[in-house]
């Protein structure tokens, strides 16, 4: 049985591909968020495109390896109930609160683990009100991944 970082991350090229489309959703639903706190999270969208080559791109390659795998037990105990890879993210859209709460605590471990303390007070300002973006963008970020463990099957 392939794991779900076999099927996502080990070619360079679908890895690439996966955070590229990835990071056009979280430019496009960042867009989408109203009033100050909309403009405070593109404000630090652009500023990290000019801190990082990459930008957006730069950040959900520094988080996609964590991401994947806090998913893989559960990607592993679908899998040995039966269940295929693409109906995985059907399940993950079945538990869009608690599959949003893994990818922020990703988020909040990074934030914790790293030195950058110019970026923990925005952090820590913008977090507790981010689940529902996240769960806003979450399906059409789950669309794509479901694209590419098709692609890799």
């Amino acid at each position: 049985m392939n794991t779900l970082r076999s099927q996502l991350l080990t070619s360079p090229l679908r890895r690439r591909q996966l955070i590229e489309e990835c990071g056009v959703i979280v430019r496009d639903e960042a867009k989408d968020i109203p009033g100050l706190k909309g403009k405070i999270i593109q404000g630090a969208l652009k500023a990290a495109s000019k801190v990082l080559p990459r930008g957006v791109e730069d950040i959900l390659d520094n988080l996609i390896d964590s991401f994947v795998d806090q998913l893989e037990p559960n990607y592993f105990a679908h899998r040995n109930a039966g269940g295929d890879a693409l109906s995985f993210c059907k399940t993950l859209s079945g538990n869009i609160d608690s599959t949003a709460e893994v990818l922020l605590g990703v988020c909040d471990d990074k934030i914790e683990a790293r030195a950058a303390r110019s970026l923990k007070p925005i952090y820590s300002r913008l977090r507790p009100g981010a689940k529902p973006y996240v769960v806003k963008g979450l399906p059409r970020i789950l669309s794509v991944v479901e694209r590419h463990l098709r692609e890799s099957e």
